[in-house]
Order: C-alpha cells, then structure tokens, then sequence
C-alpha cells in the first residue's frame, strides 16, 4: 500500500498595498492659522512700537525723571504679573477669540488715550500711570487666550511647529517693532510714534 502523498501547503498571498497616508497640507494653506498668525505679528510690532515710545513720551514730559518713567512702566508691568492667572480662567470660561478681540481693543485704546495725553501736551502723571496699567491688563488677559486658542486650529500632530512658526513671527515682529519706533521717535516725536503705530489686531 503506498502512501498518498500530502498536498504542498499553498503560498500565502502577498498583503495587499495600501495607500500611503496624505501628507498634511503645510500650515501656510491654513487660512485661519495664516490670519491667526498675520494678526499676532502685527500686534506684536504694535506692542514694540509702544513700548519704546512710551519710555521717550513720559521722560519728555515736563519736570519727569528717571522716577517717573520706572512708575509708569512698572504700573505697565505689575498688571501683567497679577492678572495672568486671571487670564487663565477667563479664557477657561468665555469664547477665547471674543476675548482676544476685546483685550486688544482696549489696549490700542488705552495707547492712544496716552498718545493723545502726550500730543496735546496734557499728561497728568496719575493718568499715564492708569491707562499704562489698564494697556499692562489687556496684555495679561490676551495672553493665555491667545496659547488656548492654537490647539482648536492645528491638529495635536502639529502644534509644535505651529507654535515654533509663530514664536519665530512675534520675536522678529517685536524687534522690528523696537527699531521701528526708535526711528519714528527721532524723526516725528514720541506722540505720533503712537499714533502711526501698525494697528492692534486679533
């Protein structure tokens, strides 16, 4: 009796191929994260033009010394400090980009309340201090905002180099603001250095 012999093991079938995964579009067809940078550099230069112009406005005043210009930047400083936290939490609790739009407001409006103060030549040293302070609250409340908001644009897989992108346009953005201004201040003055200032914008 012979053996029947076993039938050859069939060969497995080669895997199908598969697609390979789309690359994900560069960030700068984004059109809310270009408008959403675009708006940050731009107050960003607004804010390197104010502060050198501030620091020329107060010293020009009448009678003002290095005493009063620490005063004013340091009613412009501290608020930032304090209300960073509180930041946070609002930008926990309300509509971050309404928030954003309503902080940048009303620093522009507390910086032109102080280029007006110094171009008419009526700048009471108490309300520089005020509306330094209200422009350093603005700054404290935008801020954390504005870090909440990126991750709702930009998907988890890319927000480092949206992040990175970003910081790379407001560092650049603030030194060519403080150049800037320097150079607006000698040519026109401190006052209209404020007021030709790149508009805020969210």
């Amino acid at each position: 009796m012979t053996a029947t012999p076993e039938p050859a093991p069939a060969c497995p079938s080669p895997p199908a191929a598969t697609a390979p995964p789309s690359a994900d579009p560069p960030l700068w067809r984004d059109r809310r994260f270009v408008l959403l940078a675009a708006a940050r550099t731009i107050s960003v230069l607004g804010n390197g033009f104010a502060r050198v112009a501030l620091s020329f406005a107060v010293l020009a005043l009448p009678g003002a010394g290095p005493g009063q210009l620490s005063l004013v930047l340091a009613c412009q400083a501290v608020p930032q400090l304090v209300f960073i936290l509180a930041g946070g939490v609002m930008a926990d609790r309300m509509s971050r980009s309404r928030l954003m739009i309503v902080t940048d407001l009303v620093g522009a409006a507390a910086y032109a309340g102080l280029a007006a103060m110094v171009l008419t030549g009526h700048a009471p040293l108490m309300a520089l201090c005020a509306l330094a302070a209200l422009a350093g609250t603005a700054t404290a409340l935008f801020s954390p905002a504005m870090d909440g908001v990126i991750p709702l644009l930009v998907p988890a897989g890319r927000l480092q180099r949206a992040n990175g992108l970003l910081r790379v346009g407001m560092n650049s953005s603030m030194l060519l603001g403080l150049a800037l201004s320097g150079v607006a201040v000698a040519v026109v003055g401190a006052g209209w250095a404020w007021r030709s200032m790149p508009c805020r914008s969210w």
